[in-house]
């Protein structure tokens, strides 16, 4: 049985070398490069480009603090009410192929020391956890295949009839939801889940470097298909369908887990989501034993965010652990035990 649950925010991605919301755009910036005619198909060239001129041109009607963040333009763009964006022909699939093509850069540019330390959390503790993660990335699956660890993603849960595809079969991804793989639900979608419209088929990229330089997908069939790479401030069920099983097993993990740690995740005011997803689920666990939260910022304003969680687990007699390290720091110390 899966006692230990992980919530994964960006700060456990960004301890392994990959930028956070905020720092998110250099990156964008930096990727695009290896994105223009000649180097990939001609589809390719439009996301990243087209993105960074519209930001640009709306830079001075924002807020600062908003410009800079990833997140606030996904949902922006997301949002149905911005007629202006799709006149100008930058659409939503435009903006995913954008930051799913960042990852895929930034991802691919890591160093074996970055790679270790997520090494060291999937061995320590893949075989008795379960991972609830917000990340786009596939830091923890790349982790699973370095060390031949079976995972699942919670496709196949509460009734759906859908048929799911790997799109390349060389890696530890499992299909068939078995369950002794290790669990790893990603609430917001991943760079690599590409879903066939009007089908229930979603295609696990296990090459995304490849992916982006199939030529013969790109220049004829892109069209008819969609990322699910979701924003904190859209309703990710109805944004994107498979997200809804993800979301249903993210829950019945929350009820009978025994040991909770919060690794990295700020608890965004604006996603109002995840947090009826806790109130929900920790409502109704009855083996909860204890609540960890790992960040070098959990200070008082932080605090104050998650009253209303801290406020919960006292009426259920437990008192949230608060631990000021770095996620590579907590998982080294721990994975020493």
């Amino acid at each position: 049985m899966r006692t230990n649950l992980f919530f994964l925010g960006a700060g456990f991605s960004a301890d392994a070398g990959l930028p956070v919301s905020n720092s998110f755009m250099n990156s964008m910036r930096n990727a695009g490069k290896n994105y223009f005619l000649e180097k990939t198909p001609p589809s390719l060239n439009v996301p990243i480009r087209e993105f960074l001129g519209y930001q640009d041109g709306k830079k001075e009607i924002f807020d600062s603090a908003l410009i800079s963040n990833i997140e606030f333009w996904l949902s922006l763009v997301s949002a149905k009410s911005l007629g202006g964006i799709s006149n100008r022909g930058f659409t939503k699939l435009q903006m995913q192929v954008a930051i799913s093509q960042t990852i895929e850069h930034c991802v691919s540019g890591l160093s074996p020391e970055n790679e270790n330390y997520v090494d060291s959390f999937v061995n320590k503790f893949g075989k008795n956890s379960t991972v609830i993660t917000f990340n786009y990335d596939d830091l923890v699956e790349r982790a699973c295949d370095r060390n031949d660890m079976r995972y699942r993603y919670g496709f196949k849960i509460h009734g759906f009839d859908s048929k799911f595809t790997v799109y390349f079969h060389n890696r530890k991804f499992d299909p068939d939801e078995n369950p002794s793989s290790f669990p790893i639900f990603k609430l917001h979608g991943s760079y690599n889940w590409i879903v066939k419209n009007n089908t229930n088929n979603i295609f696990v990229v296990s090459d995304m470097n490849g992916f982006f330089r199939d030529s013969c997908f790109w220049e004829q069939d892109w069209t008819g298909y969609g990322f699910v790479i979701e924003p904190p401030t859209i309703d990710k069920i109805y944004a994107a369908p498979v997200l809804s099983q993800v979301w249903g097993v993210s829950y019945d993990a929350l009820t009978t887990a025994e040991n909770i740690v919060v690794i990295g995740y700020s608890f965004p005011e604006n996603d109002g989501y995840v947090k009826y997803l806790l109130m929900a689920a920790l409502a109704e666990n009855e083996q909860l034993k204890s609540f960890i939260v790992v960040d070098p910022y959990c200070d008082d304003l932080y605090k104050s965010r998650i009253k209303w969680l801290i406020n919960l687990l006292e009426r259920k007699g437990i008192q949230i652990q608060f631990c000021k390290k770095t996620a590579r720091s907590w998982v080294e110390a721990n994975s020493a035990r």
